[in-house]
């Protein structure tokens, strides 16, 4: 007699999970043998390591997947993984990883539908989700590590995406956007600023090829705290990628906008400047366009500043002369604005400590000194009541001294460095002052047209050349909120 034993199929999905991965043995591998480990990040799916002998991984409702999921709403073969060799003759090359959507209900990677029949490269850090209930939509599954091993390879060129995962847009401008962006493996913060190809070659940007090679070249030659770093440059077909240090408490334009700045905060600011500019100047490299606009406040320390946007910059020696007419006008010293004036002339890095000159008194009261288009006279008064009466005599000092006409009597980097001002020495009461009857005559020299910028004398004086009114225009508004949260 026979006995009538019922066979039991063995429970393929244990406890709360809706996956079943069909060998786990695969999950003891090392990771540098795996070409990818498909990482829970749901209680409801099981992790899986893939080595490179499986060299497909198929996902779906049917148990011949190697990835099982449990759900009315998976299709049978709902997506596929594989990998190829960034040189397929050469399997010593970097791996790539790709996912295929083959489903009805749709194959999700970091929340954008792939769409059936269609194929995008993974990338480390990305998320695929699945719709396994129709009343929650999408859930997050898995999240794709690629262990580094795989993925680099110094002989063979990287896309942006492979490192980075392009983020929120900080700002916006006619050449560039900036994007926040995450390193894949590092979880480090970067601001990617990417240029479209194909504005910069149109004939009316030429200039901005040379201006974005220039930038390009003088931020990798130079590493100062004080100073915005460039970590690493990328391009494809469309778009040049340049990855920068992120800063994010905002621009000091927008500071001084609010209120302006104290004694103690404009000297910290100013201290910083100048350190980064002596640095530059050194390094003979003259920046030709600083301004509040191009100094970013870190918001992890109060005014500890960085100073952006290397466009204008150039390589110099101390005794070069240039004779290019750029810049922001209301900052640009009297020597370049006469170049636009008289069609010729030259200057040299001197051009940076009158725009210092400019930042300061601005820092101090809120207002420019000059407007563009304006010329220096005799009867010029440049610190008007009440706007200057609280403010020290070193402080007006420093000002006098980098808003001097004659650069070989303008103050150098160093020499600002040293100013009671900046130094701020302990005995206020007799603090060493700059002799400057020199210099002062040539700030307020009658009949001098070495300038553009013009300040006529007026009774009715108010101080109308408000930073919320500043030709700051220069410049697109939105490339001045490049580094905002």
């Amino acid at each position: 007699m026979k006995n009538d034993i019922k066979r039991t199929k063995p429970k393929l999905f244990k406890g709360n999970k809706v996956t079943r991965v069909l060998n786990k043995g695969f999950n003891d591998y090392p990771d540098e043998k795996c070409w990818v480990i498909l990482q829970s990040i749901n209680p409801e799916f099981e992790t899986a390591k893939l080595p490179k002998e499986i060299k497909e991984c198929y996902i779906g409702r049917h148990e011949r997947n190697y990835i099982q999921i449990k759900s009315d709403l998976i299709s049978s073969l709902h997506c596929k993984l594989f990998y190829k060799y960034k040189d397929v003759n050469n399997q010593n090359s970097p791996i790539e990883v790709y996912i295929t959507d083959t489903s009805t209900n749709g194959t999700f990677v970091n929340g954008q539908i792939i769409g059936k029949g269609k194929t995008k490269q993974l990338y480390h850090g990305q998320e695929i989700e699945f719709i396994i209930n129709s009343k929650r939509g999408h859930s997050q599954a898995y999240i794709v590590i690629i262990p580094r091993e795989n993925e680099f390879n110094g002989e063979y060129e990287k896309s942006i995406e492979e490192d980075y995962q392009i983020g929120e847009l900080l700002g916006s401008g006619n050449f560039a956007d900036v994007r926040k962006g995450i390193h894949r493996y590092r979880c480090k913060c970067v601001a990617i600023k990417i240029l479209e190809k194909q504005k910069l070659m149109l004939k009316s940007s030429s200039k901005m090829v040379i201006s974005l090679e220039r930038e390009i070249n003088i931020l990798k030659s130079i590493k100062h705290r004080n100073i915005i770093q460039i970590y690493d440059v990328y391009e494809d077909e469309k778009y040049v990628y340049l990855v920068l240090e992120l800063v994010e408490g905002g621009e000091l334009f927008d500071r001084i906008k609010q209120k302006s700045l104290t004694e103690p905060q404009a000297r910290k600011v100013m201290k910083q400047l100048f350190e980064a500019l002596e640095y530059l100047h050194n390094q003979g490299i003259a920046h030709r366009d600083l301004k509040p606009e191009n100094i970013l406040l870190d918001d992890n320390e109060e005014f500890k500043i960085k100073i952006s946007d290397f466009g204008l910059a150039r390589f110099v020696d101390e005794n070069f002369y240039m004779r290019t007419l750029c810049g922001t006008l209301t900052y640009a010293a009297p020597e370049v604005t006469n170049i636009m004036k008289n069609k010729e002339g030259k200057y040299t890095i001197a051009v940076d400590m009158w725009s210092c000159g400019v930042i300061l008194f601005v820092c101090l009261c809120g207002y420019l000194p000059f407007n563009e288009g304006q010329q220096l006279k005799k009867d010029t008064i440049l610190f008007r009541s009440p706007y200057w009466d609280k403010i020290s005599d070193e402080a007006k000092d420093l000002v006098k001294g980098l808003l001097t006409v004659d650069p070989s009597k303008r103050l150098t980097v160093r020499q600002a460095l040293e100013h009671p001002f900046i130094v701020e020495s302990e005995d206020m009461k007799n603090p060493r002052k700059r002799i400057l009857e020199e210099a002062s005559q040539d700030v307020l020299s009658p009949g001098e047209s070495t300038s553009s910028l013009v300040i006529k004398s007026s009774k009715n004086f108010s101080p109308s050349r408000s930073l919320s009114s500043l030709s700051i225009n220069e410049e697109p508004s939105a490339k001045r909120h490049m580094s905002k949260k």
